[in-house]
């Protein structure tokens, strides 16, 4: 089983940078968008929802008519929100309070994940801070912010899912560079 999956956070209604996404091979080439909050407005999920993908996320803190984004897609959900593809879980947030504090949840679920030996990806956003994490048998990722605010950069991930084989990329949305790459691998 093959799967490509678009990872995005942070979006914060900007329009050009979700635009540049939408024309990006990464995007129109992917089985799925996970969007983990801080889209903003419906008019920008709008945009994601014109291209036809399946689009799965969860709120930010910053979404202001989440009601008008659960009617527009229900597949929008409070957080935490969890998946599964093949045998392999998945865990969306937002985040909570602080950068700071947000990592510490993440880091330490993980910890606890990868110390019972469960396979798991974690995703999360809100520190508008690109990075992909190993903890043993669970891979954290955050995306970064798709707007730039606050990054200095705009970027997302692309997880490829072969089997039992994760790969988690960060790209830069302007450069098409490949920031980081991890692979975790669950035979």
């Amino acid at each position: 089983m093959y799967l490509k999956i678009l990872v995005i956070a942070d979006s914060h209604d900007n329009l050009s940078a979700v635009d540049e996404l939408l024309k990006k091979k990464h995007y129109t080439s992917s089985n799925y968008v996970l969007h983990l909050g801080d889209i903003i407005s419906p008019f920008t999920l709008v945009r994601f929802l014109n291209t036809k993908k399946k689009i799965v996320g969860v709120f930010g803190n910053n979404d202001g008519d989440k009601s008008k984004l659960k009617e527009l897609c229900s597949a929008l959900q409070d957080q935490p929100l969890r998946l599964s593809f093949g045998n392999i879980g998945f865990t969306l947030f937002h985040g909570f309070g602080s950068p700071d504090v947000t990592r510490e949840i993440i880091y330490s679920l993980a910890e606890n994940l990868s110390a019972r030996g469960i396979k798991e990806v974690i995703l999360y956003g809100h520190t508008h801070s690109a990075e992909v994490k190993k903890f043993q048998s669970v891979l954290v990722i955050n995306p970064g912010a798709l707007s730039g605010y606050l990054a200095g950069r705009k970027t997302y991930a692309v997880i490829e899912l072969l089997d039992d084989v994760v790969k988690a990329s960060i790209y830069d949305l302007i450069t098409d560079e490949a920031l980081i790459t991890e692979a975790v691998s669950y035979e």
